[in-house]
Parts: structure tokens; C-alpha cells; sequence
């Protein structure tokens, strides 16, 4: 993992960790539900070049997720509280917004609902370990590290 001068406490290495891995299971999710999607808009009767271009688009919306979710990460790992604020609020509002198409997710693939609701779960629990009283410790001393001459 990330080296810094002070060592990360266990909570926050363990919110990284579940978010990490469970990004990478979104991301294999979406990889699923985006083609179970395909299949839902073709039998609905839309046109093949219009379920072509979605697909496009999402795999645009999905490596443009992946670079976001790297670099908050990647910051957050550093010490840097903003990158934690920012991952938190886009975290709640992500898991807000899912909650609104989680039934849409089941009627596609019970595998991709379940996927969908442990990954909402698991995210909330890993902004909550970033946020535990020692993590947010660390994140005083990273800051006060960088400010010191």
C-alpha cells in the first residue's frame, strides 16, 4: 500500500480496503449489468444502434468513474482530508442514487441486485471506518505535517 510518514491507523487501512475491493466488485457488476441491460432494451423493442451507443457511453462513464475513484483513493491513502470529504459525499449520494434503481437492478439479475445492494452496504461501512475518531487523528497530523516548515 501507499508508504507515509506516519503510519495509517488499522480503521482507515480497513475502510480502504473494503472500498477497494469493493469497487472492483462494482466494477465487474456494472461489466454485467451493462450487458444484461443490452438484452432488457433490445426486448423492449429499442433500436440496436441506440442500445449500441449506450453501451458505448457507459463504458465511457465506467473508466471515468475508475480514474475518480483511483485518485480520491490514492489521496486519501496520502493523508489528504479533502479527498476523504469528497469521497464521502459522492459515496452518499452514489448509494442515494442507487437505492432508486435497485429495483430496476433486481428485474435485470437477481446476481446484479445482491452485487448492487452489497456494494452500497460495504461502501457506507468503509466511509465509516475512514471517518473513526483515530483515522480522523491521522488526517489532523498528516495536515499539520505538511503545513510545518
Amino acid at each position: 500500500m501507499i508508504e507515509t510518514s506516519i503510519p495509517r491507523p488499522a480503521s482507515l487501512n480497513k475502510g480502504l480496503l473494503i472500498t477497494i475491493v469493493l469497487a472492483a466488485v462494482g466494477y465487474l457488476n456494472s461489466f454485467f449489468a451493462q450487458s444484461s441491460m443490452k438484452e432488457v432494451m433490445l426486448r423492449q423493442g429499442l433500436p440496436p444502434e441506440a442500445v449500441a451507443q449506450s453501451g458505448g457511453m457507459g463504458v465511457g462513464m465506467l473508466i471515468f468513474s475508475l480514474l475518480i475513484t483511483g485518485t480520491l483513493l490514492f489521496y486519501i491513502a496520502k493523508g489528504f482530508n479533502v479527498a476523504r470529504v469528497i469521497w464521502t459525499v459522492l459515496g452518499v449520494l452514489g448509494v442515494l442514487m442507487s437505492v432508486f434503481s435497485i429495483g430496476l437492478l433486481f428485474s435485470v439479475s437477481t446476481f446484479v441486485g445482491l452485487l448492487a445492494v452489497v456494494g452500497m452496504v460495504g461502501n457506507l461501512i468503509g466511509i465509516v471506518f475512514m471517518w473513526m475518531r483515530d483515522s480522523s487523528q491521522w488526517f489532523a497530523q498528516m495536515k499539520a505535517d505538511r503545513l510545518a516548515p
